[in-house]
């Protein structure tokens, strides 16, 4: 064996031993975490499961990114000990993260190369700017790092009152830019703005599969409006849900306490994908059960008129008639788009046998709901004139 190869071995002993163990298992242990969430993502599963299974994934997984700042951070204090260019090394690797997570990254969540048109920036675009950050932080003494520290964990929730009043104004200029990449992020986002109008909604999630013969029985011929060439059939009985309506009415009772409720997710439906129309798309939506002298159409009206303004703030809006089997009177709202019509959501109010469905009592109670479109208010929102390029889904 030459003298050559025997040092090279030495070296890389030398570096093996060097690396702490049970650093890179506690890696390794919240990379799979990671792993099994995005799996759910993928799945178009909610993020608070339809079992405690899939609850405690998530739950676990909100471990994982502080454990890979805390890492990031363990590790180059431990570089410190063999090297003296931590800033340099800091510099690069942020720099690094951040390129990944604009390009290699934005492409495996999203499968579009429409650069142009939508950028995505998580964690790992978090952790590289906080590399970068750190590459000056650390030429601070001690007592100067640590008090910043304290202040970033103390302050982390004092402007959250500040910035629910600022996010419904926020457009697209450069300082509303610079709120987004400081510290609004994806609380920006059409979703989370209608959630604030309905923050007193309770969280419900739904299955992605209906059984048709046991909706049947009771109102799924009601709730079916759509072309049944449109379904997505998983077999002679299943389908994959083609809108929140039918699943919630499914899942729900009333008890004797008001239902309201909030929900999201994917709906898939068969047919043309053009500027418009996706198979598989996202939606809100909002059921609300109670008794009739506390309820009444107009109150949600209200919000969900709120609730537009705040996405689309300003905006010109038209509330036209409609009709739905499964309600007693409907109503579609249509956004102005430069003479454009665009319809984003459609609410109603249930029929009797609707709310007897759920568990009330059609003398005494009123059932109201609202769908939204998420795809088409994202569209309206943010000037994107074709809706492939927020997503490109095909369903088998």
């Amino acid at each position: 064996m030459s003298t050559a190869t025997l040092s090279a071995k030495r070296a890389g002993t030398a570096h093996t031993a060097d690396r702490i163990a049970s650093v890179d298992i506690i890696r390794g242990v919240v990379m799979v975490l990671m792993a099994i969430d995005h799996v759910r993502v993928y799945s178009g599963l909610p993020a608070g499961g339809a079992t405690i299974g899939i609850f405690f994934t998530r739950w676990i997984t909100h471990f994982c990114a502080p454990a890979f700042l805390f890492l990031a951070g363990t590790s180059a204090f431990l570089y410190t000990r063999t090297h003296a260019d931590l800033s340099r090394q800091l510099l690069i690797r942020g720099a690094w993260l951040i390129l990944l997570e604009l390009t290699v990254l934005r492409v495996a969540w999203t499968f579009n190369l429409d650069f142009a048109g939508h950028e995505m920036a998580g964690v790992i675009w978090v952790i590289g700017w906080c590399m970068i950050l750190m590459a000056g932080l650390i030429t601070l003494p001690v007592a100067a790092v640590g008090a910043i520290g304290v202040i970033i964990i103390a302050a982390h929730n004092l402007l959250d009152s500040y910035v629910a009043a600022l996010v419904p104004t926020l457009g697209n200029d450069s300082g509303a830019a610079l709120w987004k990449i400081l510290y609004v992020a994806f609380f920006a986002g059409p979703i989370e703005l209608l959630r604030s109008s309905f923050a007193d909604f309770s969280e419900q999630s739904l299955p992605e599969v209906v059984d048709l013969t046991e909706a049947g029985k009771t109102i799924g011929h009601d709730a079916m409006y759509v072309d049944p060439r449109e379904l997505h059939r998983i077999d002679d009985g299943r389908i994959l849900r083609y809108d929140l309506t039918l699943p919630l009415l499914l899942t729900v009772r009333y008890n004797g306490r008001p239902l309201r409720l909030w929900t999201s997710g994917k709906a898939y439906r068969a047919g043309q994908v053009d500027a418009m129309h996706l198979e598989a798309f996202h939606q809100a939506e909002a059921l609300w059960l109670d008794e009739r002298g506390r309820l009444n159409p107009w109150q949600l009206t209200g919000r969900v008129l709120q609730s537009v303004d705040r996405v689309l703030p300003g905006r010109i809006v038209k509330i036209v008639p409609t009709e739905y089997a499964m309600c007693s009177q409907a109503w579609e709202l249509e956004v102005d788009n430069d003479g454009q019509w665009s319809e984003v959501l459609a609410w109603g109010v249930f029929t009797d046998r609707i709310v007897r469905h759920l568990g009330g009592d059609p003398s005494r109670h009123i059932a109201c709901g609202v769908g939204y479109g998420l795809e088409r208010l994202a569209m309206l929102r943010y000037g994107i004139d074709d809706v492939r390029k927020i997503d490109v889904a095909s369903v088998a």
